[in-house]
């Protein structure tokens, strides 16, 4: 046991605080706690930090006595900023302390080198002696590489935009290809009833007259069945429920009548789409055709505007900070994401009138409509439709071309080789240049263990995107989505679900889950399987490959920020950075899912199956996630369900918690870390209370006397309120009008009075203490150190600023 005495003055020493039984199974059970508490114990011994192994600890008591580092999302920004606090702490001897590193986002770039770095190098201290060498080749590498995107420059900022119109193309292609069926076989339709009466006496409607270009659809005529049936009939039908009668079957009967009207409705606004733009196809094809075009100037024109469409929100991306910052400004009067909303609306407008005007000339052949027409070939185009079916279906099924057609490959394959990069020291003499892979930089998930060699247990977190319940199939309003997090000993999936790795190869890993304390018919994200063995096969990740799910910022899906305009512009341009992971459960494998799906929905499911690869397509651009209800989650940065990385250590009840806090936050509103009280109140029954300097300091030194805790400046200590800077005349915040660097809370558990853990949060500040070359970079860039986070071209002085910022706070704060 830790027989070191009670520091004077101490504010008194309390129990480490054990969960009930209950919540420790639901929260953390007992086989990932024992698990990690060995991992932990073990990997104090290679790190050499005895006094911090007490033998006669349970495993609850080795994790609640473990300490953390947390390192927040906010892109290239938060990556080097951490760097520097890292680089101070090592100088010092103290990264070694660390028992967990949590990451998400920008800050999982600096722990995976970091993590990376301790285990290449085989030991926590010969890192730290890479660390604090500012001239080393690893330190060298990061500061060279700011312009991990486009190293190149132009050269490979015109390699971004050809693979990017690219893969835009593609996913239009399939797009086109999948919404074309329907119309060719409604082509069809019209070709086979072209010569009887009854539609002769309709088609006048349908065929422009010589003075107008306008005309009406022929969808309106099941438009109107399908509004007299689907919402007139059950209309009417519900309100003969009210009459005397059993009153059981009458809500029997509403129940079924009402899910009638719904799916009535849903059809009904289909086709009143596909009517208005079937209308509007027909009327830019024959304005094209009388104003003397042809159908190869109708494919050019078309084209012409993706194109410059294409160019133009290339454009808006690579400038999007400064973008932001002009649409925002009050002089603008329009937010951006409104903006960016509206461009997705506009993008869908223009995708399906493309579609309706390629299906009007498909269907006049080329020529100006006219009764008559529509009386030749019959067959054919039976034959294309169904020819077109087949084929669509076919390559359907190439699931891979969804994640392939993303710029998640990319991404990752960028960030691989700037950070895990700088761990690999094979480059500087073998691949000295970024632009090329090295074999070496990545490794699979479960074969990286940074513990085994005295470095922190690295937790990476992503999201899991669920906009529609994955158990009640019920829309989402609030959070949309769900944590994921990763670690060396298993994966966490919500508050309630886990399992354990077992191992992997280069294309599946195997995990086991963990039965939770629940009835066998519960809903289970991770069921376990049928048969002895209790395993299954999930599909098996690099350290790269988590490293750039968790910083999948810009994508389709977003967690509680999930907008369907937004979701539509990302989709339809292709920014896409989502990943979609296959965690190999077949969803008719979990149990207490819905099992009376309505109609509608039965739908969605057959066209999953017959078209899996489209369909998710579709569901990425409409942002309509399932979660763990399919057997493929579109996972994203970890920092759109919380952003802190603060999360799964409360989960954990470690002591103490140093969270370097790097969202971008100009404003200083503390929107990450509210964020992170609310979440940790609700799902963890933790309490997370900020306190002033001076008690902050006695809530240290009580957690001191159960192993190695930092001391801090009481000074430099702040709450919330005391960060928010001055702003000058044009609403831009004077950051060195700061009056701390850093909060620090104390979070109390189940209720209870004692204090169970102690969070520093060191934050990207300025006071007149800095360097003058910080200060003088500041002064030249007014928001600096809260850039946007879309920047991620950092040049030598931006790079420079942050890392030395991060080493001065980090230096001025913990003593």
């Amino acid at each position: 046991m830790d027989t070191t005495p009670e520091p004077k003055n101490a504010a008194p020493v309390t129990p480490v605080p054990t969960p009930p039984a209950g919540d420790a199974e639901r929260l953390y059970p007992e086989a990932l706690c024992k698990q990690e508490a060995g991992f932990v114990r073990e990997r104090r011994k290679a790190a050499d930090t005895i006094k911090n192994a007490a033998n006669g600890d349970t495993d609850r008591e080795t994790i609640a006595n473990a300490t953390g580092l947390a390192c927040s999302g906010g892109g290239i920004r938060s990556a080097t900023f951490c760097l520097g606090v890292a680089q101070w702490l090592a100088g010092r001897g103290m990264l070694e302390k660390f028992d967990f590193l949590s990451t998400v986002s920008g800050g999982g770039y600096f722990g995976s080198f970091l993590s990376r770095l301790i285990q290449r190098k085989q030991g926590v201290k010969e890192a730290e002696e890479t660390l604090t060498d500012n001239d080393s080749w690893s330190i060298r590498w990061l500061r060279e590489n700011g312009y991990y995107l486009a190293p190149n420059g132009s050269a490979d900022l015109w390699t971004i935009l050809a693979q990017m119109l690219r893969n835009m193309v593609a996913i239009h292609v399939v797009l086109l290809g999948v919404f074309a069926v329907p119309f060719l076989f409604a082509n069809a339709l019209l070709h086979s009833i072209q010569g009887y009466t009854w539609w002769s006496k309709l088609e006048s409607h349908f065929i422009p007259g010589a003075k107008s270009a306008w005309a009406c659809s022929p969808w309106t005529v099941p438009l109107a069945l399908v509004f007299v049936v689907g919402m007139l009939l059950p209309g009417v039908l519900f309100w003969f429920t009210q009459l005397p009668g059993n009153r059981s079957s009458q809500q029997a009967w509403q129940t079924y009548f009402t899910r009638w009207l719904g799916t009535g409705l849903v059809l009904t606004i289909g086709l009143a789409l596909m009517a208005g733009m079937d209308s509007l196809g027909l009327w830019i094809y024959t304005t094209i055709l009388r104003s003397g075009g042809n159908g190869a100037g109708i494919a050019a024109g078309f084209a012409t505007v993706y194109g410059s469409a294409a160019l133009a929100f290339t454009g808006v991306y690579k400038f999007a900070g400064k973008l932001t910052k002009l649409v925002s400004s009050k002089k603008a009067g329009l937010p951006l994401m409104l903006i960016m909303q509206a461009g997705g609306f506009v993008w869908v407008l223009l995708f399906w009138a493309t579609l309706a005007t390629l299906g009007q000339w498909e269907l006049w052949c080329g020529q100006l409509p006219s009764p008559g027409i529509l009386t030749e070939n019959r067959v054919w185009y039976w034959v294309a439709a169904c020819v077109s079916l087949v084929v669509t279906v076919a390559l359907a099924q190439v699931w891979g071309f969804v994640n392939l057609s993303a710029h998640q490959g990319y991404y990752s394959s960028r960030l691989r080789r700037a950070y895990l990069g700088a761990a690999n020291e094979m480059r500087e003499t073998e691949e000295p240049s970024i632009v090329r892979n090295h074999k070496d930089d990545d490794i699979i998930w479960t074969q990286h263990r940074p513990d085994e060699n005295g470095g922190p247990l690295h937790l990476v977190n992503t999201t899991v995107n669920e906009t529609i319940s994955g158990k009640s199939q019920v829309e989402q309003r609030d959070r949309k989505g769900i944590s994921l997090t990763v670690g060396p000993a298993g994966l966490s999936a919500g508050t309630n679900h886990h399992a354990l790795w077992l191992g992997s190869d280069e294309r599946m890993s195997q995990i086991r889950p963990i039965e939770e304390p629940r009835d066998k018919g519960s809903f289970r994200i991770f069921p376990t399987p049928a048969g002895a063995v209790g395993t299954r096969k999930v599909e098996a990740m690099t350290l790269g490959q988590w490293m750039g799910i968790s910083g999948a910022a810009f994508s389709t899906g977003t967690g509680a920020n999930t907008k369907l305009g937004l979701s539509l512009l990302l989709g339809f341009a292709n920014i896409r950075l989502g990943y979609w992971w296959n965690s190999g459960v077949v969803p008719k494998e979990r149990a207490a899912t819905r099992t009376d799906p309505i109609a509608r929905q039965r739908f969605s499911a057959f066209i999953s199956r017959l078209l899996p690869a489209p369909h998710s397509l579709v569901d990425e651009l409409l942002a309509r996630f399932h979660g763990p209800a399919q057997q493929r989650w579109y996972l994203s940065d970890g920092g759109h369900f919380e952003n802190t990385a603060c999360y799964e250590l409360i989960r954990r009840r470690v002591r103490f918690i140093l969270c370097l806090d790097c969202g971008q936050d100009a404003d200083m509103a503390f929107a990450d870390i509210a964020n992170l009280t609310r979440k940790a109140r609700i799902d963890l029954d933790a309490e997370i209370e900020f306190v002033d300097g001076n008690t902050a300091q006695q809530e240290l030194k009580a957690l001191e006397t159960r192993g190695w805790i930092p001391q801090i400046n009481p000074a430099l200590i702040g709450r919330p309120s005391e960060f928010k800077p001055v702003k000058n005349k044009d609403g831009i915040p004077a950051a060195n009008t700061g009056k701390a660097h850093a909060l620090v809370a104390r979070v109390k558990y189940d209720g209870r009075p004692e204090t169970g853990s102690v969070i520093v949060f060191l934050k990207p500040s300025l006071m007149d203490d800095v360097p003058v070359d910080i200060m003088n970079y500041h002064r030249a860039n007014a928001d600096f150190p809260q850039q946007s986070t879309a920047d991620q071209f950092f040049d030598e002085a931006q790079w420079e600023s942050y890392r030395r910022l991060g080493e001065h706070i980090a230096g001025k704060v913990l003593v």
